[in-house]
């Protein structure tokens, strides 16, 4: 099998067992098989949920204002997600308002329902990559053709048992 199709493969296998991974979680917290219940649990959520948001939204934002990190990202894998940070962080502001145990219910479905989101974000870059590579994952595909041509070059000939005692 060539590097090319073994490295999106293995990417696109990943993607397959983040979707499943995700979609486990996501049926069951919907369930309350999983509750997310304790305050000290939730407020280390919140605030951790807060930060990866921001950082979701100036990070599609650096994507779409610098050219070169747009050389090496796609938008889909940006924009495609973008509800999931959106609304996470919505319903954070809103558990810090109306407060934690009020915000139970709300914080548990929400979790749930984003889960099952990106489970099927994941089930779809796992199809969708395989035909069109994300730039960073032909970049990959690059490194490991590189280094299996360097491979190769260094390795020196090995000698069969024949050769060696024709030599002797």
């Amino acid at each position: 099998m060539d590097i090319e199709k073994k490295t999106k493969k293995i990417i696109c296998g990943e993607y397959l067992i983040f979707a499943v991974v995700a979609a486990v979680f996501s049926a069951l917290i919907l369930t309350r098989v999983w509750i997310l219940g304790q305050s000290g649990f939730r407020y280390v959520f919140i605030y951790f949920t807060l930060a990866l948001g921001a950082w979701f939204v100036i990070d599609l934002f650096w994507t779409i204002f610098s050219k070169k990190r747009r050389a090496k990202n796609s938008l889909l894998d940006k924009i495609l997600p973008l509800p999931a940070p959106a609304t996470v962080v919505t319903v954070d502001i809103i558990s810090l308002i109306i407060g934690l145990e009020a915000s139970k219910d709300i914080h548990q479905v929400a979790v749930g329902i984003i889960f099952g989101y990106l489970s099927l974000v994941f089930l779809f870059f796992a199809f969708y990559r395989y035909k069109h590579p994300s730039p960073l994952m032909l970049e990959a595909i690059e490194e490991a053709k590189k280094e299996e041509a360097a491979s190769k070059i260094e390795l020196p000939a090995e000698e069969s048992p024949k050769q060696e005692e024709e030599q002797k």
